[in-house]
């Protein structure tokens, strides 16, 4: 055993060894290290399982050793930290399960108790830690011999009804580790595919985040598929050989990142399967709009696909989306013109940013208002297009945009309390004014037939928010990707 462990780790083992059984405990190593143990790779955090109070053990250990600990009187549970090394210390217990797909009832118990309670045999081994035994393994399921054949077994047959969650663990164990499934185990699993609908969205989700967070989590999301499992999930949870190959790229991005993995694997979905997935998952709103975000921008693929986009135009196509959004869609679209668009924004242009601020403009005369947005949009725009590179060329930008301003407000100086339309400038009313979603700026659109107007703008629908709006004809103008998403209309939108 010493000849296994990671340096100055032996010796840890049996300090804690001698500190349990100064308090009359005995002490036990369990679970994956134990497992990785008897593989020849241990890990560097440790969990032990004690059959006396778990929390007063680690509180003595953090005395002694002058460390912090947290401790959970109520769970039988303490963590604390030596060495860089995370230690987990849980009372001795035992798990019996009300109906299929509960979480447990918990109750103390002895070391056979807590091996009897773990997911698959594998994981059913212990090292005691005790003086008087040190050393001397407890594998009353024969895990000691699965690991050495590689397979994956559960405990009893009605392990999966238990908890349908150990068969995402289970692939996740048996891709890691290129283990197996026991012929017995894959067959109740197959069987018991309907107990995951008795598991809530955030379990399923849990297990689902640990494997993205895997090295290479396409293995086990392709496992998944192949045994019914992601089926069973959702429909919309699939993962083919594409989708494995734009993980790969992922990594190779240096992109492999959870929520990445989780917009690539939506990219082609619809939004029905996105909603059906989402809400299967209880994703939460974050997580939701960065997989609803695949939808929205591969709908501006063919308009990204235009290598001559002034860079504006692709910073405004792509400035509402998250990053883990734009990355994934970087890898998941076709266009070499459209990647390299996003590549661009994601490497340079998010990153651009104006001298001048909204104090600065109000210094030299703005005011406060739906002005200064759209100055400083302006503003930015000039300087990703390379239009203006010194604060010194943003203030003379935005001195002629003021005087533009200063000429609107003297033309209708004799109604001072009048709007007027900033595409055309003639004078607005209450009756026919609009306001564009992406500039600010106010515009006619009027909805009368009995007082006709030439409109300065047009209805469009957000795919960026799935929403209708309105949107002036400067925007649309300057922003090619909006033209297909901005749409006549002879009545109001409801």
């Amino acid at each position: 055993m010493k000849d296994r462990l990671p340096d100055g780790m032996f010796d840890l083992l049996s300090d804690l060894g001698e500190e349990s059984e100064s308090l009359g405990y005995r002490l036990y190593l369990v679970g994956g290290m134990v497992r990785d143990l008897i593989m020849g790779s241990p890990g560097i955090d440790i969990d032990l399982v004690t059959d006396g109070d778990a929390p007063k053990l680690a509180r003595r250990i953090a005395r002694d050793r002058g460390v912090k600990v947290t401790t959970h009187q109520r769970f039988g549970t303490a963590k604390l930290k030596l060495d860089g090394v995370t230690i987990d210390i849980a009372t001795a217990r035992t798990e019996t399960y009300g109906r299929p797909g509960a979480l447990p009832t918990v109750e103390p118990g002895g070391i056979e108790d807590d091996l009897r309670r773990r997911d698959f045999t594998i994981n059913a081994v212990a090292v005691e830690l005790s003086p008087q035994a040190f050393g001397r393994a407890l594998d009353p399921y024969g895990g000691m011999a699965d690991i050495e054949a590689g397979l994956i077994r559960i405990l009893h047959d009605g392990s999966f009804a238990d908890d349908a969650t150990r068969m995402l663990r289970g692939i996740r164990y048996e891709q890691r580790l290129g283990f197996k499934f026991e012929e017995r185990t894959e067959r109740l699993l197959r069987e018991n595919l309907e107990m995951l609908d008795m598991i809530s969205g955030d379990r399923i989700r849990s297990e689902i985040e640990i494997i993205l967070n895997e090295e290479r989590p396409e293995k086990a999301l392709m496992r998944a598929d192949a045994l019914g499992v992601s089926r069973q999930i959702s429909p919309a949870l699939r993962c083919d050989e594409r989708t494995a190959g734009r993980f790969a790229e992922a990594r190779e991005r240096r992109e492999a990142d959870p929520a990445v993995y989780m917009a690539l694997l939506a990219c082609d979905l619809t939004y029905e399967e996105i909603d059906q997935l989402t809400e299967r998952l209880n994703t939460g709103n974050d997580l939701k709009q960065i997989i609803l975000g695949t939808a929205r921008l591969r709908q501006q693929a063919k308009v990204l696909g235009d290598p001559g986009l002034k860079p504006s135009t692709v910073y405004r196509a792509l400035e509402a989306y998250p990053p883990q959004t734009i990355s994934a869609m970087a890898i998941a679209i076709d266009s070499e013109a459209a990647r390299a668009h996003i590549d661009r924004y994601m490497s340079e242009l998010r990153h651009v940013e104006t001298s001048l601020g909204g104090d600065d403009l109000i210094r030299m005369g703005a005011q406060i208002g739906p002005t200064i947005g759209r100055m400083l949009r302006t503003l930015l725009d000039a300087k990703l297009d390379g239009q203006v590179y010194t604060r010194e060329e943003e203030e003379g930008l935005a001195r002629r945009l003021l005087d533009k301003e200063r000429a609107k407000t003297e033309k209708g100086a004799d109604k001072v309390l009048e709007e007027y339309c900033d595409i055309c400038g003639e004078p607005l009313d209450k009756q026919n004014i609009s306001r564009c979603s992406l500039c600010g700026r106010s515009f006619h659109m009027t909805w009368n037939v009995d007082k006709p107007v030439e409109n300065c703008g047009q209805v469009w629908f957000d795919p960026r928010s799935s929403s209708m709006g309105f949107v002036c004809t400067a925007c649309i103008d300057e922003n090619p990707w909006i033209k297909g998403a901005a749409v006549d209309l002879e009545q109001p939108p409801s």
